[in-house]
């Protein structure tokens, strides 16, 4: 939101940043940024509303069992 629009416009130039209106806008941005196999983490305070994006996430790129990520590993070896 706008309290956060202050701090992009604070930092650095040499610092990357993505800034979004709306949690909704962010969301997309997300999904759209995120391939399956990334690994992401999400910082927020629950009243952000931020916990859309982490279950539109989980939703959209289920994690994958450490059985799945073994079996990858000895594919490629072999």
């Amino acid at each position: 939101g706008p309290l956060m629009a202050h701090l992009r416009d604070a930092l650095p130039p040499e610092v990357s940043v993505v800034y979004r209106e709306s949690v909704e806008d962010l969301k997309a941005y997300a999904l759209a940024a995120v391939a399956p196999g990334d690994v992401v983490m999400v910082k927020s305070s629950k009243g952000t509303g931020c916990a859309k994006i982490v279950q539109a996430l989980i939703d959209t790129y289920p994690a994958a069992q450490a059985e799945e990520y073994a079996a990858e590993g000895s594919e490629a070896e072999g």
